[in-house]
C-alpha cells in the first residue's frame, strides 16, 4: 500500500506577497486588536504605528513631516496675545508734552502681555514699560484706543516702540489723528508689526492747548486694546 504524505506549507511573512493577497481581503477581524480611539500612522521609517488616544475635546495635529501626529488641546483663543483695558483715572498732559495714557483697568489680557501699572514690568521675561503691550509672540497685530480732552489742539496715536527703543517708530509713524472740536472722543485703529522679543506699544496723547489738560474718564472715553491677527 502506497503512503501518501500530505505536506502543509507553513505562512509565514516570507512567502506572503501581495499578489497571493487579494484586493480587499483584509477584513477587520483578521487586524491586531487595539485601543477604541487609536489612529494608524507610520512612523519615520515608514512602519505603522498607532497614535495615542487623546482626551476629550482634543484634536489631531500633525508636527509635519516625517513626524508622528498627535492629539492637541485646541487653544481657546486663536488670536492670543491679546488685551483690552480702559480708563481708570485721568492722564494728566502737559503743554505741547507726549504723554503715555494710563489705561490702568483691565477687562482682560490673554497671555499676561499688558502692563496696567504706572512702572516697568517683567512680563513673560520681556521688559513691559508703563501701560504698555509687549507680545511674546511675533506677527501682525490690530491696536485700537481712545481718549476725550476738552481742546480742539490735541492729537492721540497708537506708539510702536517709544523712544527708539527697539525700533524706530516715532509718535505719527503708526497711526496719527488730530481732534476737531473740543470736549471730543477722539478714536485711533491700526495695524503693526511686532517681533515678540520687545516692541513694545502704548496710547500716546499730545496737545497744544497751552495749559495742562486732564483727560476725561466717563466710561469708555479711555480705552486701549489689541489682538494678534497673525503669526509671523
Amino acid at each position: 500500500m502506497a503512503i501518501i504524505k500530505v505536506i502543509t506549507p507553513s505562512v509565514t511573512d516570507a512567502n506572503i506577497t501581495t499578489a497571493k493577497v487579494t484586493d480587499n481581503a483584509i477584513t477587520l477581524a483578521k487586524m491586531a486588536s487595539g485601543t477604541d480611539g487609536n489612529i494608524i500612522s507610520y512612523d519615520t521609517s515608514g512602519n505603522p504605528v498607532a497614535v495615542a488616544t487623546g482626551n476629550d475635546g482634543q484634536v489631531l495635529t500633525s508636527a509635519g513631516a516625517g513626524a508622528v501626529p498627535s492629539f492637541q488641546t485646541l487653544s481657546a483663543e486663536l488670536n492670543t496675545p491679546s488685551f483690552w483695558a480702559k480708563g481708570d483715572g485721568a492722564t494728566s498732559l502737559s503743554n505741547n508734552t507726549g504723554t503715555t495714557i494710563a489705561v490702568q483697568s483691565e477687562g482682560f489680557d490673554n497671555g499676561g502681555c499688558y502692563n496696567n501699572t504706572s512702572s516697568s514690568a517683567t512680563l513673560n521675561g520681556l521688559t513691559v514699560p508703563a501701560y504698555s503691550f509687549v507680545p511674546n509672540v511675533a506677527g501682525l497685530y490690530y491696536f485700537t484706543g481712545a481718549i476725550k480732552l476738552n481742546t480742539t489742539s490735541f492729537d492721540v496715536g497708537l506708539v510702536n516702540n517709544r523712544g527708539n527703543a527697539g525700533g524706530g517708530e516715532s509718535f505719527a509713524a503708526l497711526v496719527y489723528h488730530r481732534s476737531g472740536v473740543a470736549n471730543n472722543m477722539v478714536m485711533v485703529s491700526g495695524f503693526s508689526l511686532m517681533n515678540g522679543s520687545g516692541n513694545s506699544i502704548c496710547l500716546y496723547g499730545y496737545q497744544t492747548s497751552g495749559g495742562t489738560i486732564s483727560t476725561n474718564d466717563a466710561i469708555y472715553t479711555t480705552y486701549f486694546g489689541g489682538f494678534l491677527v497673525k503669526k509671523s
